[in-house]
């Protein structure tokens, strides 16, 4: 049990650092369009000081940037934050939807460099009492491994729900004829459906992860 825990703990260490790796470089990018811009309304003020023939619609446009750039940044911060305090309390009710959302934002770059266009469905009142981490990792982990097997410009389903005493989530291409396979699991993920009390079913196209609604009541857990 303790080699287990120690497994689990690595694995969750090693997605933490990626994750953390892979947001710092979105903030990159945003800081250096935000930088861009302010370089834009620093020239155009230089010319509005020489003769006043700044049209007001360039100011606007760079101003608007910078806007939606600090709101993504504001965003990418709150998933990161939302994340880092998942593993706060060792097992908590936590909601599907909420999960899945944070985990496709956090992502969403991996998927965005394969031009992966996700999709994404489930209940608003399925709720779960697991692992909050490592269910997070868990799908993290899953949703890269399938990003990174998808072929360019593939379109994915990832559906959440709850079947009796269990909560499901689903992951398949969106277009039911598509060539492409879902990958099975590898040594990253097995430790951390086992540690969860999960299975799951593969087949070609269709990748089923299946978890304890409450793993407190899990023989596993």
């Amino acid at each position: 049990m303790e080699q287990q825990d120690a497994t689990i703990s690595q694995i969750c260490i090693d997605t933490f650092a990626r994750i953390g790796a892979s947001i710092s470089h979105e903030i990159k990018n945003t800081l250096s369009i935000i930088n861009e811009n302010a370089g834009l309304l620093e020239d155009l003020a230089a010319m509005a000081g020489d003769d006043g023939g700044v049209s007001g619609e360039r100011i606007k446009g760079a101003t608007a940037s910078i806007a939606r750039q600090v709101e993504r940044s504001n965003g990418i911060m709150k998933n990161l934050n939302r994340f880092a305090h998942s593993g706060d309390v060792p097992i908590a009710w936590v909601n599907l939807k909420e999960v899945l959302d944070l985990v496709i934002d956090l992502s969403s770059r991996q998927a965005a460099m394969k031009r992966v266009v996700v999709t994404h469905t489930c209940p608003p009142a399925v709720e779960c009492r697991t692992k909050p981490m490592a269910f997070e990792v868990l799908l993290y982990e899953l949703f890269c491994r399938v990003y990174n097997s998808a072929e360019e410009e593939a379109d994915l389903l990832i559906e959440g729900g709850e079947q009796a005493s269990s909560i499901v989530v689903e992951i398949r291409p969106s277009d039911r004829h598509a060539s492409w396979s879902l990958p099975a699991p590898d040594a990253r993920l097995l430790p951390l459906i086992n540690h969860l009390g999960g299975t799951f079913h593969h087949e070609q196209e269709v990748f089923s992860l299946t978890l304890p609604r409450d793993i407190m009541a899990d023989p596993a857990s």
